[in-house]
């Protein structure tokens, strides 16, 4: 019978982790402040508003793909216009899920947990020695 496509299934995955081990090293690496081109990508406002909203976008990708298939998909079809759409769809909502939710939370978050606070806090083992 041979081979599932020649091991695929063992090794690719092993090339993929091996491959975002290397993106990974390359963004820590990379200097802060250096205008390198991985650095500009990832500053772009694009990706920066999506990286906000990741969250929302996790939490309500399936019901937007359940809902975006009996409705939206016939006429749009499974192209890249269809996958623009629905992405516009999922981050549209993610997006409205951040103004209304999240951003509350993260407000409490910054209220009650500033970075200050959290150094003037002596480390448990200080008061030990």
């Amino acid at each position: 019978m041979g081979a599932v496509q020649n091991y695929q299934h063992v090794w690719g995955y092993s090339l993929l982790n091996i491959s975002f081990s290397f993106f990974i090293i390359a963004l820590i690496t990379t200097n802060r402040f250096s205008a390198s081109p991985l650095a500009r990508l990832f500053q772009h406002p694009f990706l920066v508003s999506v990286g906000r909203v990741s969250y929302g976008m996790y939490v309500f990708h399936w019901a937007v793909m359940a809902a975006y298939i009996k409705v939206l998909a016939p006429f749009t079809g499974k192209g890249w216009l269809g996958f623009g759409l629905y992405f516009l769809l999922v981050w549209g909502i993610s997006w409205l899920s951040f103004q209304q939710y999240e951003r509350r939370f993260l407000l409490l978050k910054d209220r009650y947990f500033s970075r200050k606070q959290a150094l003037q806090t002596p480390a448990p083992h200080q008061h030990l020695a």
